[in-house]
């Protein structure tokens, strides 16, 4: 999962192996440890999320400054540049309208302008695109791979997520 939702003794663990001794040290008992050491050419890659996702947290500032190269990757601009995604990762071109359509409702519920614990990703594009193959309609696939996501708050967050939907596909 990405770095920032890790616990703080996970990171300050991955801090070891990001620094100049390239090792983990792993506590078997009170007197002995397990030290793996990194192959020469480790590197390591992580993904973070914003800060306004449920579950992240501020990575420490000493962890933060190990990797070299930070990149940001924000979400398509718009549903149609999310749709080339999604279609080059479920490599199939049926049902582009409804999929559009599912796009641009998962796009509202990303927008900024809610007050949501969850924000879909461009995972559940692809994942709504599936169900759309499989034969569920706009609605039953945006339930399925969005909606049922939000019992996992309450019930004030899916009739708000499902006001949101309703507006986009009616």
């Amino acid at each position: 999962d990405e770095a920032n939702c890790a616990q703080p003794g996970i990171l300050v663990r991955l801090d070891q192996v990001l620094d100049r001794r390239q090792e983990l040290t792993i506590p078997i008992s009170q007197q002995k440890c397990m030290v793996i050491k990194a192959e020469p050419g480790f590197y390591t890659f992580a993904t973070v999320n914003p800060l306004s996702i449920v579950g992240t947290r501020t990575m420490p500032a000493q962890l933060f400054s190990r990797f070299t190269y930070v990149l940001y990757m924000g979400y398509p601009d718009t549903a149609e540049a999310e749709v080339k995604i999604v279609l080059s990762n479920t490599k199939s071109s049926d049902h582009l309208d409804r999929l559009l359509q599912c796009v641009k409702a998962i796009q509202a519920l990303r927008s900024e302008n809610h007050e949501l614990p969850y924000r879909p990703t461009v995972r559940e594009s692809i994942a709504c695109h599936r169900a759309l193959i499989a034969g569920l309609s706009v609605k039953e696939a945006l339930q399925m791979t969005v909606l049922n996501r939000g019992y996992h708050w309450s019930e004030k967050d899916v009739k708000a997520m499902a006001n949101i939907v309703k507006l986009q596909v009616g």
